[in-house]
């Protein structure tokens, strides 16, 4: 049990960062992560005891645990490899996709100094 709890959080914690651009990368990664936890954490031993409750042994448990492997599979198959994408941001490699306008801030625009609202005299102004 060990070995393989080891392994799993081993392998998860440089992949889910890997899904997300670098401005999110961290906070997206964490939150998915997190809420998976909860929910799984919270709804399958309701889930399974259910199970075990109606089906009268361990075979519904062993249902659902099938069942949960095999959607991993196919999420795991539908992700998408990032070894040759580029470390900016989605905004920098110019592509767009509006879930993402969600996640990511505007960038910062930079302000604009003095001189560069300042209007220069006209010929015949006078200087106060």
């Amino acid at each position: 049990m060990s070995f393989g709890h080891g392994t799993m959080f081993g392998l998860q914690s440089a992949y889910f960062p890997e899904l997300f651009g670098t401005r999110v990368r961290y906070s997206g990664a964490s939150f998915g992560f997190q809420t998976a936890a909860a929910l799984g954490g919270g709804f399958s031993p309701i889930i399974a005891t259910a199970l075990a409750g109606t089906m009268g042994g361990t075979t519904g448990v062993s249902m659902m645990l099938i069942l949960l492997a095999l959607i991993t599979f196919v999420a795991a198959l539908c992700a998408r490899e990032t070894k040759s994408e580029s470390l900016l941001g989605w905004r920098e490699r110019g592509t767009s996709c509006k879930a993402r306008l969600l996640l990511e801030p505007p960038p910062i625009q930079p302000q604009a100094t003095a001189s560069e609202y300042a209007v220069p005299p006209r010929p015949g102004d006078t200087l106060l």
